[in-house]
C-alpha cells in the first residue's frame, strides 16, 4: 500500500493591515481567480477579493495607500519590493490601467511579481505647438500621464511633466478643481 503524503499548505506571509500584495492583483480578480485560487487570492489579494476593506485609504485611486512610501520609495523600496507597486502607487509612479496589467499579469496567479517596473517617461510628440495657457503648467486630476490625462479622480492638482504653461482651473471637462 502506497502511503499519500499531504502537500504543505502555503504560509499566509501577508502584510499588516488592509492591502493586496501584488500588483497584479485586480487583473486577477476580474478574471475570476478569487473563486479559482481562493488560498493564495485570500491571503495575497485581500482588498481584490473583498476580504477586507480599507478604511484609511481610497482604493483604486492612484495615491500612496501607507503613510510611509514616500520615505520608502526615496531609499529604493518601489524597486527591491513588489508590495510597493501595488501600494505606494503615486511614490513608485506605478498607477497601471487595465490594459498596462493585463500585458504585465499575463502568467499563472502567483507566478508573477512585477518588481516596480515603471512607465518610461516619453517626449510628448505633438502634430502641433504645445499649448500656452500661462506660467505655473497645467493642471488635471491626481495623477499625469505623459499626454497629460489624470488617472485619479480629477480633484488632485497634477501636472502634465512636459508642459510648462498654467492650465485654466475650470473647464476641460470638468476635471480641474473650481476655485
Amino acid at each position: 500500500v502506497a502511503a499519500t503524503t499531504e502537500q504543505p499548505q502555503p504560509v499566509c506571509e501577508n502584510s499588516e493591515g488592509c492591502y493586496n500584495e501584488n500588483v497584479c492583483c485586480p487583473h486577477w480578480a476580474t478574471f475570476g481567480e478569487c473563486r479559482k485560487t481562493p488560498a493564495w487570492m485570500a491571503c495575497n489579494c485581500r482588498v481584490s477579493c473583498g476580504h477586507c476593506y480599507p478604511e484609511n485609504y481610497n482604493y483604486g485611486s492612484c495615491s500612496d495607500y501607507h503613510r510611509q512610501c514616500a520615505g520608502w520609495a526615496r531609499i529604493g523600496e518601489c524597486e527591491k519590493n513588489p508590495w510597493m507597486s501595488e501600494n505606494c502607487r503615486a511614490s513608485c509612479r506605478t498607477c497601471y490601467s487595465q490594459w498596462d496589467l493585463r500585458d504585465m499579469c499575463r502568467g499563472a496567479v502567483g507566478t508573477v511579481a512585477p518588481v516596480a517596473q515603471r512607465r518610461p517617461q516619453q517626449q510628448n510628440r505633438f502634430p502641433f505647438s504645445q499649448p500656452n495657457w500661462g506660467n505655473n503648467g497645467p493642471q488635471f486630476g491626481d495623477y499625469d500621464d505623459q499626454w497629460g490625462m489624470g488617472w485619479g479622480n480629477g480633484m488632485g492638482g497634477g501636472r502634465g511633466p512636459q508642459w510648462g504653461n498654467q492650465f485654466p482651473r475650470t473647464g476641460w471637462f470638468g476635471r480641474a478643481k473650481r476655485e
